[in-house]
């Protein structure tokens, strides 16, 4: 009887298990888009300003620093992050602020309000083969966006990030307009590198944009 006994509880535990439910989690890549209030990054920048025309080559270098502050619902219904967004010289001087963005991480995309136009600035889930219009929701002209080096650990000014993601521009240069746009993301961190470029060279030489933003801090306040 007992061995009778034993294969029956054997069985019922073998079929019991069996009929559980697994729970699979997807990571969608939501951490490369924080948006808990108090986050805040640090950031040296680098902004030259071209016009070849008037020999123009105006170079701004300061530290910015991004910090959510706030969370309201907007007249969209959606939930948002406001973020102040401060400036100094170097890092002796207090900061004063700058502008005021807002940011939504909604299920597919995340979103940044950027100085009056929205940006679709990542394409949910975070996938190599994604790839999005990070103009789609302003009137801007068509800015092709994809992922590259999803899940690779980088270091930025002394700083180690184990999992970060790239998302690059898919134009291609010509002979007259030149567009780079180019974010390193880091998870729980947001943007650790920026480098954008956005420049027409006619007979009379370039003009344009170049922008470079490194990490050189982040915290909770």
């Amino acid at each position: 009887m007992n061995k009778y006994l034993y294969a029956v509880i054997l069985l019922t535990v073998l079929f019991v298990g069996s009929c559980k439910k697994e729970t699979v989690v997807v990571d969608l890549g939501y951490e490369y888009f924080p948006v808990e209030i108090g986050k805040y990054v640090v950031y040296n920048v680098e902004h030259i300003l071209i016009d070849s025309i008037v020999l123009l080559y105006d170079t701004s270098r300061y530290q910015l620093k991004e910090f959510i502050a706030d969370e309201y619902i907007d007249n969209e219904g959606q939930l948002t992050q406001r973020i102040e967004r401060f400036q100094r010289d170097h890092g002796t001087l207090p900061w004063v602020i700058k502008d005021v963005w807002a940011s939504n991480r909604l299920g597919l995309s995340g979103q940044r309000v950027e100085e009056n136009a929205r940006i679709v600035r990542m394409a949910f889930p975070v996938r190599q083969s994604q790839q999005w219009d990070g103009n789609a929701l302003n009137d801007e002209k068509y800015r092709p966006l994809k992922y590259q080096d999803i899940g690779v650990p980088r270091t930025v000014n002394g700083f180690y990030f184990e999992n970060t993601t790239t998302v690059v521009t898919t134009l291609e240069p010509n002979l007259v307009d030149t567009i780079i746009d180019t974010e390193i993301r880091a998870k729980h961190i947001g943007v650790i590198y920026k480098r954008y470029v956005k420049t027409n060279t006619q007979v009379t030489g370039p003009k344009g944009v170049k922008l470079t933003m490194e990490l050189v801090g982040y915290g909770t306040e």
